[in-house]
């Protein structure tokens, strides 16, 4: 469904637009959220990063997987679903909101997906290793079916 009027609001609603966010877009091109790196850290041959990611209510970020990059995920609001499909193809569900004080570790390989159930955008604290690189950014794409779970 098309959330573009709910996406129009919630950017009414909130001061999310400055000069460090990367607003996100879905495969339809319709806009699902934003990204804001917080932190980074490159030494002794490593590469760490902290970014908040947000998703629009209703919308799915993803799905993607890495090779070599491990991803540490904890809501800090809103209620998410974390979907991960490993190399078998088995699918858990994970759901995420800031009252749990959990952390899911996605590690390389594993396909994932951000998909935000609740009224309002859900905000996801990311902390991944090693951190974005733009020369090689180290992420596939996959059309995956996904069962969520929904009713």
């Amino acid at each position: 469904p098309s959330n573009s009027s709910a996406a129009s609001d919630v950017y009414k609603r909130q001061d999310i637009i400055k000069p460090n966010v990367i607003v996100t877009y879905d495969h339809l091109g319709e806009w699902n959220g934003y990204v804001i790196p917080w932190w980074r850290w490159d030494g002794d041959g490593k590469s760490i990063q902290v970014y908040e990611t947000a998703a629009l209510p209703g919308h799915v970020k993803g799905f993607h997987r890495h090779r070599k990059k491990t991803d540490r995920f904890f809501c800090v609001s809103g209620t998410a679903k974390l979907g991960v499909v490993d190399e078998s193809g088995n699918q858990e569900v994970y759901v995420l909101t800031s009252h749990s004080a959990k952390i899911v570790v996605v590690r390389p390989g594993l396909w994932h997906a951000i998909k935000c159930i609740s009224e309002e955008p859900c905000r996801i604290i990311n902390c991944c290793e090693p951190g974005y690189n733009a020369a090689d950014p180290d992420q596939e794409e996959g059309d995956i079916d996904f069962d969520w779970g929904d009713p």
